[in-house]
């Protein structure tokens, strides 16, 4: 039986691949835009974009696993989100190993930033937002002049 300092969180258990695994994700690849371009994923996608494989019943992130397929496990890391799988190209789809490297979350988000590829929306670009811009503005002066309605 484990102990709770043995187990290891999901995200970073090794995934396994057999060579049928990888026959079958290879054949989701369009891999047409030769060595150096983006091999585009084509079968099933999370809803962020990224592609999602199947594996003994546990879906996976294509990029991840195309990964570990090229260069084997990848490290553990720190902190909640452990080791990122970075695109040097900014394509979700991107399944080229070349494309991706390793990186922390802080790494991640600080490349994605860089790159101009921003933070959260704010305001009325937030899918959640609730009020414009122009209502915000309004609360805030009847607010500033003691109007409460």
């Amino acid at each position: 039986m484990q102990t709770a300092d043995e187990v290891v969180p999901r995200a970073h258990r090794e995934i396994k691949l057999t060579p049928a695994d990888e026959a079958r994700f290879w054949s989701k690849v369009d891999k047409s835009a030769g060595p150096d371009g983006c091999w585009l994923w084509t079968a099933c996608k999370f809803h962020d974009g990224y592609g999602c494989f199947i594996i003994r019943k546990k879906l996976h992130r294509a990029h991840r696993l195309s990964f570990i397929i090229e260069n084997g496990a990848i490290p553990q890391g720190d902190g909640h989100h452990g080791t990122c799988v970075c695109h040097r190209c900014d394509v979700r789809e991107c399944v080229n190993p070349s494309h991706l490297f390793l990186g922390s979350h802080q790494e991640n988000v600080t490349d994605k930033m860089n790159k101009g590829r921003g933070g959260q929306k704010r305001g009325e670009g937030n899918g959640r937002a609730k009020l414009t811009e122009v209502e915000v503005l309004q609360m805030r002066k009847d607010f500033q002049n003691g109007v409460f309605t």
